[in-house]
């Protein structure tokens, strides 16, 4: 049985908005968010891949997860001057850019002090640039010296704990906690991968005050120019979902527009399972239905990884429904309970990545796996 829901609109603003005139605080939205019911979360499917604030939509999301191949391929970077990471600070997320930048992964870490990076840009100069799947870049070996962190950025803040990402056109979205009372969601322009900019900061504000939890951060762009935010707490058993309050993802005010809780979880597949998700990130259909992709480790049954897909519905209340899964195999060299991410290639294909927890491969490097869309 699903819990009661009461009324928890609230507003979350941008802590800072970077412009020509330096850091500003945006004001407070005026007016609430006049959209109602199900077109409210409905997902932009117009847009083009290589976008600058919005991803390209899907055909057939549910049958692309059901589909992927479910051993990957082996891909490494070696960290260069980053410091290396551990097991309590470690790999958090992997997100994959598009366009002529498609070779360049993005991760976020844990760290052990606030001005140590927590965001690194990887340029894997072996691979190609086509958008397509990249294409395994080790066998046994070390990658090549070309495949390395090109550029490591600290959070401005003093959070220590950069967790689920999730990279909308160029613009990534990387949530904060730990070390510092309350959360938030910081806001990275890479339209320069090699100089990543943070350009605002997000305060996860809900019903009862300010949340200490932002383990995940998930975003779309709606079918009415509109933004859907959804920062996920306890594992993302949690989640709360915000729409924008303008069609300008850079310079915009945020209304909590439902907290979705896991027992209001249903399914569609016979089973309604739902994992600690160390990542969560928004897909668009093309036929205009809204999924959030998850990925797990279920460490019970022999420490398998999972993809899991849930279908956003609703209106003013928020729906989750299990439409499909997916196991997949890591023994090459990626843990989904460290981190992991989805990218859309240039054919509007779904291709999963994961990453390890440190730098396990050869020669110190890091590890990352593949997961191509099925034959």
């Amino acid at each position: 049985m699903g819990v009661l829901k009461r009324g928890r609109v609230a507003a979350i603003g941008l802590a800072c908005v970077v412009s020509a005139l330096g850091c500003r605080v945006p004001r407070i939205a005026e007016r609430t968010d006049p959209c109602v019911g199900s077109e409210c979360l409905r997902p932009d499917v117009t847009c083009a891949y290589d976008s600058a604030d919005c991803n390209p939509a899907v055909a057939d999301v549910a049958e692309q997860v059901r589909t992927l191949r479910d051993h990957g391929g082996t891909l490494g970077f070696h960290l260069r001057a980053m410091p290396a990471p551990s097991r309590w600070n470690h790999w958090q997320s992997i997100q994959r850019m598009a366009g002529s930048s498609s070779n360049v992964l993005l991760a976020t870490r844990s760290t052990p002090r606030p001005a140590d990076a927590d965001l690194a840009v990887i340029e894997l100069g072996s691979r190609s640039t086509d958008g397509g799947a990249l294409g395994a870049n080790r066998d046994g070996e070390a990658p090549p010296a070309s495949d390395q962190v090109i550029a490591a950025m600290a959070s401005a803040t003093s959070y220590t704990h950069a967790g689920g990402t999730q990279l909308l056109g160029k613009l990534l979205a990387v949530p904060l906690e730990r070390d510092v009372r309350g959360s938030q969601v910081e806001l990275v322009d890479l339209q320069t991968p090699s100089h990543p900019v943070s350009v605002g900061a997000i305060q996860h504000t809900v019903a009862d005050g300010t949340s200490g939890e932002a383990g995940t951060a998930s975003m779309a762009r709606l079918a009415d120019g509109h933004f859907l935010l959804a920062i996920g707490r306890r594992d993302a058993r949690i989640l709360d979902f915000y729409r924008s309050t303008t069609t300008s993802v850079h310079a915009t005010e945020w209304k909590l527009w439902d907290t979705w809780h896991v027992d209001e979880l249903t399914t569609a597949i016979g089973e309604d399972d739902y994992g600690d998700y160390q990542n969560l990130n928004l897909i668009a259909g093309t036929d205009g239905r809204l999924f959030l992709l998850g990925l797990h480790e279920d460490g019970i049954l022999r420490r398998s990884q999972w993809i899991d897909l849930f279908e956003i519905g609703g209106g003013r209340e928020v729906t989750l429904t299990k439409v499909a899964k997916r196991r997949l195999q890591c023994a090459s060299g990626c843990n989904l309970d460290a981190g992991g991410g989805s990218y859309i290639d240039a054919r509007g294909r779904l291709i999963v990545y994961g990453i390890e927890y440190t730098n396990s491969g050869p020669g110190a490097s890091v590890r990352v796996v593949e997961f191509e869309p099925g034959a």
